[in-house]
């Protein structure tokens, strides 16, 4: 059937942008771009697989920064997520836990989650957005570089 390349898509560029209505001052971070991160390849009939692996990685990773202060789940942490699920994939379901890879998130993305006592930003719709356009440009319908 052969074979999906996987890419994370991660908006960037966030600049400050405050707004207000008659009786306050909000605050939030607009992307200005998306990047695209590269994580590798899989077969089309091992994708489902992928995911769910994928998923039981992030809730682990979730959990087990939970009990420390300062998880962000950025572009970075889901790619370095995704590389480990594509290795742990390919190894299968008999290796030892302990020797499964853990990937460290290699950074560069700004953290624009919500933070104590703010309103969260809407990521939603730049980033529904930004996948657009990679389809776009990734299937040769039009360029939106120039």
């Amino acid at each position: 059937l052969g074979e999906v390349s996987i890419f994370v898509v991660g908006l960037d560029n966030f600049e400050f942008a405050p707004h207000s209505t008659r009786s306050t001052v909000d605050h939030t971070a607009q992307s200005s771009s998306h990047s695209m991160l590269y994580s590798g390849s899989v077969a089309v009939q091992e994708f489902r697989n992928l995911v769910s692996i994928l998923h039981t990685l992030v809730a682990e990773r979730e959990r087990k920064a939970g009990e420390m202060k300062g998880f962000h789940r950025t572009p970075s942490f889901i790619h370095a997520a995704l590389q480990d699920a594509l290795v742990q994939l390919q190894l299968g379901k008999d290796v030892a836990e302990g020797s499964l890879p853990h990937t460290m998130p290699r950074g560069g993305f700004t953290d624009v989650g919500q933070h104590t006592g703010t309103t969260p930003p809407n990521t939603a719709w730049p980033l529904v957005c930004a996948l657009i356009q990679v389809v776009l440009e990734q299937t040769g319908i039009c360029d939106m570089t120039s």
